[in-house]
């Protein structure tokens, strides 16, 4: 099993994916929504090939003014907004 990974900072954007250091990150989007579902998810793409599900892309009461949304990655909680020409990611509290 993959340990946790860094998901804090700054990913310049490419289409819709993210660019790391040790791992790129895509914003990957879901055939099938529920409540609890929503329609965007994020996966870490290694170099390797390999891919580790991080998130669920929530809205915010500020997402539609700020680009702020949320991720909740193995019990901690992140802003997700863009920036740029990109996205920082920044953990909430």
């Amino acid at each position: 099993m993959l340990s946790k990974i860094q998901i804090d900072g700054y990913y310049p954007m490419v289409g819709s994916q993210l660019k790391g250091d040790k791992f790129d990150i895509l914003i990957v989007k879901r055939d099938k929504t529920t409540p609890s579902k929503p329609s965007k998810y994020l996966l870490a793409r290694f170099p390797d090939g390999s891919r580790h599900y991080i998130s669920s892309l929530y809205t915010t009461t500020s997402s539609l003014d700020a680009g702020l949304f949320e991720i909740e990655y193995l019990g901690t909680r992140y802003n997700f907004q863009t920036q740029g020409g990109g996205i920082s990611i920044t953990k909430k509290g």
